[in-house]
């Protein structure tokens, strides 16, 4: 800090170190908030996946598609 303050005189550089050090726990503050709230987003994806997983292999099962498998999709997609 000492050769910041006889770059730049000292109070820019205090300005400076004053700033750095307010803006580390707030950036910490809401990357603590980010990760809890990816935490929530990955378990209601993992149980959104697994419903579609269900539905899809059910689909299949249930209703063995006649078509070649591209056109099976295709149809279905249109509700057919």
């Amino acid at each position: 800090m000492v050769l910041l303050a006889r770059l730049v005189h000292w109070q820019p550089a205090l300005a400076g170190v004053l700033t750095t050090v307010v803006l580390v726990p707030v950036t910490a503050a809401i990357t603590r908030k980010a990760a809890h709230v990816r935490k929530r987003l990955v378990g209601l994806t993992d149980a959104r996946v697994k419903v579609c997983t269900e539905v899809v292999s059910g689909t299949l099962v249930g209703r063995p598609c006649q078509l070649p498998c591209d056109d099976c999709i295709k149809v279905r997609c249109r509700g057919g």
